[in-house]
C-alpha cells in the first residue's frame, strides 16, 4: 500500500524519557551490552485516541489482547506492518496516524499465543522481549509498559 506522509513531529515527554533512560542504563550495566544491542527503533499503529493516551500516559499493556506471539504490546520493524493490518485507523481528519518508538528488547525468545507471562531464561531470570522468529525478527512484544518510549508521529494519507 503506498502512503503519503503528511507530517512528522517529534514528541517528548520529559517523566516518560526519565524512566525509559533510567530502565535503559539499568539493563545495559546488568547485561554488559550497549544501547545499540538493547535497544531498537520500532512502529507502533493503533487508532488516533489512543495514539494521544499513548503520548500523555506512556504504553499500556492492559489494553493488549493476548496476541499470535503472546500478551503485551505489539511494535513491528517495518512500517508496513502496522500500516497494511489496518492497526493505524482513518482518524476523523482523513489521516492516518503511526509512532515510531524507541524500544528495549534485550534479550529475546520465540512468543506464541500461548505465552501469557514473562518467560525465564535459563538462569531463572525474566526475557525482555518476546519475537515472531529468533532469526530476524519483525516483531517485538514487550510487557513492561516503561520499556517503550514514543518519539515520533508520522501523520499519512493512504
Amino acid at each position: 500500500k503506498r502512503v503519503q506522509i503528511q507530517e512528522i513531529k517529534n514528541v517528548e515527554h520529559q517523566y516518560q524519557k526519565n524512566n525509559y533512560e533510567l530502565c535503559l542504563f539499568e539493563k545495559c550495566e546488568e547485561s554488559k551490552k550497549t544501547r545499540e544491542q538493547v535497544e531498537k527503533y520500532l512502529f507502533h499503529g493503533t487508532d488516533h485516541s489512543t495514539l494521544q493516551f499513548i503520548i500523555k500516559n506512556g504504553f499500556d499493556r492492559s489494553y493488549n489482547k493476548n496476541g499470535v506471539y503472546g500478551k503485551g504490546t505489539y511494535f513491528a520493524k517495518d512500517a508496513s506492518y502496522s500500516v497494511n493490518n489496518g492497526y493505524c485507523k482513518r482518524h476523523s481528519d482523513g489521516f492516518h496516524y503511526l509512532l515510531l518508538c524507541k524500544v528495549i528488547v534485550g534479550d529475546s525468545t520465540t512468543g506464541n499465543s500461548n505465552t501469557t507471562k514473562v518467560p525465564l531464561k535459563p538462569n531463572q531470570v525474566e526475557y525482555d522481549s518476546l519475537v515472531d522468529r529468533a532469526n530476524n525478527p519483525s516483531i517485538f512484544v514487550v510487557w513492561r509498559d516503561y520499556r517503550a518510549l514514543p518519539q515520533y508521529i508520522i501523520k499519512y494519507a493512504a
